[in-house]
């Protein structure tokens, strides 16, 4: 911090006013119940019944042990001849080409590109050029939402904001300002009457001041 400051004029002080929303999160780890929380182990431990596999504990830094270990367990149950190959990279270089005809800056596309692969193209297509706009104070594009909202299993508006595109969590007042422009985004494909909408909407704003308000939003 005291680097930031000097460097670049950072100011490592905030208050209230300077948070938007609130967020937590539940951490499998196992635990026989005699140490605190923040002493558990976060080994990870897998589980196998009859052809159940359970696994639970572990952490992020370790996703990729934990699903080769997850599938060698699986395999004695499966017809699948199963060879993961645990020297292949994790993830795939992005080395998307800009369509000459998209109006969106490298950065954009390579963002859009590495968050939904292939499907970029598609996602794209589904909206006009108004839509390939940035949704204001954050990275993301008014294109998402309909994309999100069709192929993401979206079953409720708190879903689509809050688990897939994630607006509502980096955005004044969770984006409540723009739920007209996302039902008239998203009505095409999901499948909800104008009743249904409103309810939606409602129940939004709801879970917003319940679970991730902070104690000043309006």
């Amino acid at each position: 911090t005291p680097w930031l400051t000097e460097r670049h004029g950072y100011d490592p002080t905030f208050s209230l006013k300077d948070c938007i929303s609130t967020q937590a999160g539940v951490r499998p780890v196992l635990s026989e119940g005699k140490l605190e929380p923040s002493k558990e182990s976060r080994e990870d431990v897998i589980w196998s019944d009859k052809g159940l596999v359970t696994v639970t504990g572990g952490k992020l830094t370790t996703f990729r042990k934990m699903a080769l270990d997850t599938l060698k367990a699986a395999k004695p149950f499966l017809s699948l001849d199963l060879k993961p190959d645990n020297r292949s990279p994790v993830f795939m270089k992005v080395r998307p080409e800009l369509p000459a005809d998209i109006d969106l800056s490298p950065a954009q596309w390579r963002r859009l590109h590495g968050r939904y692969g292939a499907a970029a193209n598609e996602l794209i297509a589904m909206c006009g050029p108004e839509d390939l706009t940035l949704i204001p104070g954050t990275l993301s594009l008014w294109a998402e939402l309909p994309y999100a909202a069709r192929y993401e299993q979206v079953k409720h508006l708190s879903d689509l904001l809050l688990r897939r595109v994630r607006i509502g969590l980096v955005m004044p007042r969770g984006g409540r300002m723009y739920l007209d422009r996302i039902q008239e985004l998203c009505s095409s494909v999901l499948p909800w009457d104008r009743a249904r909408w409103e309810e939606e909407k409602r129940a939004y704003v709801e879970l917003l001041q319940h679970a991730h308000s902070v104690p000043d939003m309006g």
